[in-house]
């Protein structure tokens, strides 16, 4: 079957755009076309030289070149002005392999290719793409774009749709029967959720979040570095109490918990309400439900608790009542309501001079705007509770409060000062011999380092915050390691590496019901299996992780389509419904699957 016109101009276009765009800064543009069969390599090669652009172009046979010094010869050639190099048929020894002096020549130009403006098109079969990407990693990830060509393979080809995709069946998981319906790719195409499925009134995504989409679409776009997963995606409970244990036993616990006031919507009810036995039972039960995931009946007993707590005057057991509240809002991940309830407990504690139960609330509106690409919102509601606490010198909430502004900091791509706020509540945790918490901000300080390129400080600081995780069986915070270590892994294009540590975090994310987790890691392990060749898994991998960001209302949602796209050309049609069936009904039962 011949390819429609319609999806030979998109890739026609995809490929002008991004050399044109190359073109116009005077910079390296490259773009590799993944092509079914020599036959299509030169139907692309052919349609291509016909496209009008600003710069000539100019067909080059790499077999032809003696030695086979793909990059010298484009470094030697080459201009910031043209022509764009439409490069094919790679040099193959008697083998049928690529040849080794090929890849190796490709690998010793490295340096002097990134620093030289030229425009080249590489027109590659999949079996010479793999050893490219493998053997060339560094080449590899230079490329500013990546796609399929539209055309199929002809019936003697090995590389086939059939005998390709029987070969990602053997790498993945297989087809999953399911029912045939637009599923999660029209949703999608929808956008963000609205209002009504879990979107935000009272949270304005503020201009970060534009930015924090393009940012991310970018980054997707050049290749190897994908979603860093912030820090605060990876904490669920963000308040300074966030995986600590919550009793009265005191053994193990720093000094400085007992100094504080306990934190909102972990309070006793029996400390709340001591006169009121029945009511207070409630707000013990409910959290107790919260945690197992049981929303509706917990929020029935609690709406009815708070509107008594209400009548009877009792502020700091019906604002612990709205907390709750906004909890399992949550959990069923409606973030309009959940917001609602967090500002209605905000301004009780703020009538009541209760900077503790306020700085709790600020910090729970804030870590939803963030989730939603208002870094401005976020940063405003972390200042006002770091400014609350430090009034009152509530050394645990400001730790907690100088390790959020350094994720804003962080986000806003200021790493220095994101290094000084993490240091310093690294400073008061292990001063106060807070182990759970340094171990957090030991994690946050590995990200600075990998990010400014000191990767040797980066993999000292996670073993170091690893090793406290997993001696306190923090498993939310072991997720969050096993992450970092991942994108470190993957920054450093140790793929199978990368791999194995993202399936480590995944396995506690899924455990601990960690859905901003997983959104952030299944976005990770996709881009890699994208990398990897694993086509199947990526397209499922990227798919859940674009359908939690969407019922998270989060930017990242939009900015996971191109990557999604890309991956998802690379699957039969018909396998890509069923992968988009199978996640859904994935999605469907872990959300509403109580904690583990």
């Amino acid at each position: 079957m011949s390819p429609s016109a319609d999806a030979v101009a998109t890739a026609v276009h995809q490929v002008a755009s991004k050399l044109n765009e190359a073109f116009a800064e005077g910079r390296r543009g490259l773009v590799i076309v993944r092509c079914a069969s020599t036959a299509v390599v030169d139907a692309a090669r052919e349609t291509l030289r016909q496209c009008r652009a600003p710069f000539g172009w100019r067909s080059l046979s790499v077999s032809d070149l003696d030695p086979p010094d793909l990059v010298g010869f484009l470094l030697h050639a080459g201009a910031p002005t043209g022509p764009a190099f439409l490069a094919y048929g790679m040099p193959r020894g008697l083998d049928g392999q690529l040849e080794p002096e090929f890849l190796d020549l490709l690998s010793a130009r490295l340096e002097q290719y990134q620093a030289k403006p030229t425009l080249a098109v590489l027109l590659l079969t999949i079996d010479e793409m793999k050893p490219i990407s493998r053997s060339v990693a560094g080449f590899w990830a230079l490329r500013d774009a990546m796609l399929a060509w539209p055309g199929q393979a002809s019936a003697g080809n090995r590389y086939s749709p059939a005998v390709l995709q029987d070969g990602l069946r053997k790498e993945g998981r297989g087809a999953v029967a399911g029912r045939q319906s637009a599923g999660l790719a029209q949703k999608a195409r929808g956008g963000v959720a609205n209002p009504a499925a879990g979107g935000m009134d009272g949270v304005a995504a503020g201009p970060m979040a534009g930015r924090a989409a393009s940012q991310l679409a970018s980054t997707f776009a050049s290749g190897i570095r994908g979603i860093d997963a912030n820090g605060m995606l990876q904490s669920p409970e963000n308040t300074p109490w966030a995986g600590s244990p919550f009793a009265r036993d005191e053994d193990g616990v720093p000094d400085y918990f007992r100094d504080s006031s306990a934190p909102a919507g972990r309070r006793w009810g029996r400390d709340l309400a001591p006169g009121e036995p029945e009511l207070a039972e409630i707000i013990d039960a409910a959290r107790d439900m919260l945690e197992k995931g049981e929303t509706e009946v917990a929020r029935r007993q609690l709406a009815k608790a708070a509107k008594r707590f209400r009548e009877q005057g009792n502020a700091l057991a019906c604002a612990e009542c709205y907390v709750l509240l906004g909890r399992a809002a949550e959990i069923r991940v409606d973030h309009r309501v959940a917001y609602d309830w967090y500002k209605a407990a905000l301004d009780v504690y703020d009538q009541i001079e209760d900077q503790a139960g306020y700085s709790d609330c600020a910090g729970f509106i804030g870590y939803m705007r963030f989730l939603h690409g208002d870094g401005e919102g976020a940063l405003e509601a972390f200042g006002r509770a770091l400014e609350r606490d430090r009034g009152v010198q509530d050394h645990l909430r400001m730790a907690h409060g100088y390790r959020r502004m350094g994720i804003i900091s962080e986000a806003a791509l200021q790493f220095s000062a994101a290094a000084d706020q993490f240091e310093k509540a690294a400073d008061l945790e292990e001063r106060n011999e807070d182990r759970r918490a340094y171990s957090r901000s030991l994690n946050h300080l590995a990200r600075i380092a990998r990010l400014t390129g000191d990767l040797t400080q980066a993999a000292r600081l996670l073993a170091e915050s690893l090793a406290l995780k997993e001696e306190l069986e923090d498993a939310h915070g072991i997720a969050s390691g096993y992450h970092e270590l991942g994108n470190l892994r993957l920054q450093d294009l140790q793929l199978d590496d990368a791999l194995e540590a993202y399936k480590r975090a995944l396995e506690l994310e899924i455990h601990t019901r960690d859905l901003p987790g997983l959104a952030a890691t299944h976005a990770q392990i996709g881009l890699v299996q994208k990398e990897r060749f694993v086509f199947k898994e990526a397209v499922r991998s990227l798919t859940i992780a674009q359908e939690l960001f969407r019922r998270l209302s989060s930017p990242n949602a939009s900015a996971i389509t191109p990557v999604l796209h890309a991956a998802r050309e690379m699957v039969d049609a018909f396998e890509a419904r069923n992968i988009e069936n199978e996640v859904e009904g994935w999605l469907d039962q872990i959300i509403a699957r109580p904690q583990e």
